[in-house]
């Protein structure tokens, strides 16, 4: 449902590309032949540019940016429970 919102780039920004380059290392051996996250994220993660929490990763966030994108992808979460006639709290 998250990346109706806003795509995977975005959606990983938002949550933490520290969180995607775990989940990534646990499943991706069970999915492809790939055992581990992409060795710019790696870097990334390495380097503390985890995504809008810090402010930068693929690319810097101003904090206008940081919260605008924050509003909308919130308002548009919102907008496809609201469309599935699904309460939030039951994602």
């Amino acid at each position: 449902m998250r990346y109706a919102a806003v795509g995977p780039m975005t959606q990983n920004e938002i949550s933490g590309w520290a969180g995607m380059t775990l989940t990534a290392k646990l499943i991706y051996p069970s999915l492809s032949n790939i055992a581990d996250p992409p060795s710019c994220v790696t870097s990334l993660v390495k380097s503390g540019k985890t995504g809008i929490a810090k402010g930068a990763s693929f690319r810097t966030w101003s904090t206008d940016e940081a919260a605008t994108t924050l509003r909308n992808y919130e308002q548009r979460l919102k907008a496809v429970f609201e469309v599935l006639k699904v309460a939030p709290d039951q994602e």
